[in-house]
């Protein structure tokens, strides 16, 4: 009994949250537009018999809190359209231009600048393979993700790879790591991303498969 009361707790409990969230957002929104849509239904005698089993003061605060809703998704997204369109690319391409004027803050604003570049580039093949690499010692593995490829006079060949940090992603370690020593884990980033911010404790089946190709004799 105390355990099944639990499990409906959890699953309550957070859609209560956020429905109640929800509602206090919507409130804040709205209501400083509230008092100006009642008189409009008002002097145009809309819904004043109430609609079905809505009363009329119900039918009024259901119709003015949508109807103010859908204008300011319409006006920011306008206003936001607009700016994008004929502003942003302006502003910041005079902004960008000012930081790389800059000594020692335009160096470090363009190494951010290529990191997102790679990241979010869809023509990049950047962090989109997944690997087990040796790493801190080649007696243990870390899930690591490839970044770029190097050869090596004419016959080494290195693969540079991206240890990310556990649970805090954005910290890590970059090492060089002959290619044969990798294992290619046959899992997507968003997968191997999710079993590293999870500390391990998220063992989905991608993971599972691909520690099957570790060798064993380490």
């Amino acid at each position: 009994m105390k355990q099944r009361f639990i499990t409906g707790l959890t699953i309550i409990l957070p859609l209560a949250i956020t429905a109640w969230i929800l509602l206090i957002l919507v409130h804040l929104c709205t209501k400083p537009f509230l008092a100006l849509t009642h008189v409009a239904l008002a002097t145009f005698g809309l819904f004043e018999e109430g609609f079905w089993i809505f009363s009329h003061e119900q039918m009024v605060s259901l119709v003015s809190t949508t109807f103010i809703l859908i204008v300011l998704f319409a006006f920011l997204f306008t206003i936001g359209f607009i700016t994008q369109k004929f502003f942003f690319h302006a502003v910041m391409h005079w902004f960008e231009k000012l930081l790389l004027r800059i000594p020692l803050l335009n160096k470090v604003y363009q190494a951010c600048h290529d990191f997102t570049n790679v990241i979010l580039s869809p023509k990049t093949s950047s962090f989109s393979q997944v690997v087990w690499a040796p790493f801190p010692t080649d007696k243990q593995r870390a899930l690591g993700l490839v970044t770029n490829e190097v050869t090596l006079g004419t016959s080494q060949q290195l693969v540079s790879v991206v240890i990310p940090g556990a649970p805090n992603p954005i910290h890590g370690f970059l090492i060089l790591c002959p290619k044969e020593k990798l294992v290619f884990a046959p899992m997507g980033t968003d997968e191997g991303m999710k079993w590293i911010i999870s500390c391990g404790s998220s063992c989905n089946d991608a993971v599972m498969r691909s520690t099957h190709a570790i060798p064993q004799n380490l």
